[in-house]
C-alpha cells in the first residue's frame, strides 16, 4: 500500500523555481514557528554537585580541577563554581539550530485544514498550493545518500518545553578535567579533549535527532522530516557562509499537486506547464469535485 506524505508551500518565485528543478526545500530551524526546537536547558545544582562528588571521591585530583579553572579566577568555593559553570553553560542561544536543513512534511492530507493552510502559508492560504510524494520513493533517495549527513523519521511529540541536558553538561566537565593538563604539550590536550567531546556531542547532541522531537501542542500536525547537515553552517564560528539559511534535501518529484484558488495567474501556469511535463497529477481548488477527488485518492489508510 502506497503511503504519501504532503507539503504547503506558498506560490512565490523561490517556491515556484523549486518545484521546476524537483528540489525538496529545506530551511534551518531558527526560521520555523516553533521557538523551543533545538533548545536546551539543565540543571545547574545538579552540574556543580556532581563536579564536587566527583573531586571528593578522588575521580578528579586537585591538579585536574586546578588545572581546568587556571584561565579563571581562582574558584574558592561553591558559589565561585556555581558562577563559573553558569557562565560556561549558556542556554539562551543554540548553535545546533543552524547546523541542519529541515523538509517538513505531514502524514495527513491536509487539503482542507485551513490551521495547517495558514502556518505554512505565512497566513496567505489562498495562494498556496500541497505537493503530495510517495513516502517510501522519498525513503530510497534518502538511503542513496551518506547516512552520516542525512535522517528521516516521524517526529515524536512530548509535553517538554525544551530538552534537558544536564547529564551532557556533567560529562562535558568531567572529560574537560581529565583532559587538559598544562604540564603537558598544549595542543596535544586540545586533540585528546576535542576528540572525546566530539563523541560525547554525538551522544547527547546529535542534531538530526533533535530535529524530530517537539512539543505535544503540535501534535496534530503529524510531521514526517528529512533532515541534512547543513552545507553552509561553519562549525568553528556557529555561523553561515553567506548568510545561508536555506538549501534543499533532496531531489524528487511530487505525484499530485493540489492548487488553491487564488494563486498568481503566472505562477498557475508554470505549476500546470510542470504538471503536464511531468505527468504528475493536478487538482484545482476552483473546479468542482476536484477537492473530494483529491482527498479521497491521497490520504493514507488507517
Amino acid at each position: 500500500m502506497t503511503m504519501y506524505v504532503f507539503r504547503i508551500r506558498t506560490a512565490r518565485i523561490y517556491t515556484i523555481n523549486d518545484l521546476l528543478a524537483n528540489q525538496l526545500s529545506a530551511s534551518t530551524a531558527d526560521c520555523f514557528d516553533d521557538k523551543t526546537e533545538m533548545e536546551w536547558t539543565y540543571n545547574l545544582e545538579r552540574v556543580v554537585k556532581f563536579i564536587i562528588n566527583k573531586k571528593a571521591i578522588g575521580e578528579i585530583s586537585d591538579k585536574e580541577f586546578n588545572d581546568m579553572f587556571k584561565d579563571t579566577k581562582h574558584i574558592h568555593d561553591e558559589k565561585d563554581l556555581r558562577e563559573f559553570v553558569n557562565r560556561v553553560v549558556d542556554p539562551k542561544d543554540s548553535p545546533y539550530k543552524k547546523s541542519v536543513l529541515v523538509s517538513c512534511l505531514s502524514k495527513k492530507n491536509i487539503a482542507d485544514d485551513e490551521e495547517m493552510w495558514s502556518n505554512y502559508t505565512n497566513k496567505n492560504s489562498k495562494k498556496g498550493f500541497l505537493l503530495v510524494y510517495d513516502k517510501e520513493e522519498l525513503i530510497t533517495k534518502c538511503k542513496s545518500k551518506d547516512v552520516n549527513t542525512i535522517t528521516y523519521d516521524d517526529v515524536k511529540y512530548d509535553s517538554r518545553d525544551k530538552l534537558d541536558i544536564t547529564d551532557y553538561w556533567q560529562d562535558w566537565f568531567y572529560i574537560v578535567c581529565k583532559n587538559i593538563d598544562y604540564s603537558k604539550n598544549k595542543e596535544q590536550n586540545k586533540k585528546n579533549a576535542n576528540t572525546k567531546l566530539e563523541g560525547l556531542n554525538h551522544t547527547y547532541l546529535d542534531p538530526k535527532k533533535l530535529m524530530l522531537t517537539k512539543n505535544i501542542e503540535w501534535s496534530y500536525q503529524e510531521e514526517w522530516r528529512i533532515i541534512i547537515d547543513n552545507p553552509n553552517y561553519n562549525q568553528k564560528t556557529h555561523e553561515y557562509n553567506d548568510g545561508y539559511k536555506y538549501g534543499y534535501t533532496i531531489i524528487a518529484k511530487p505525484k499530485a499537486i493540489y492548487i488553491r484558488s487564488k494563486v498568481p495567474k503566472q505562477h498557475l501556469n508554470k505549476i500546470i506547464e510542470y504538471a503536464k511535463d511531468n505527468n504528475i497529477e493536478l487538482y484545482l481548488e476552483t473546479r468542482k469535485d476536484d477537492l473530494e477527488i483529491f482527498k479521497n485518492k491521497y490520504t493514507n489508510k488507517q
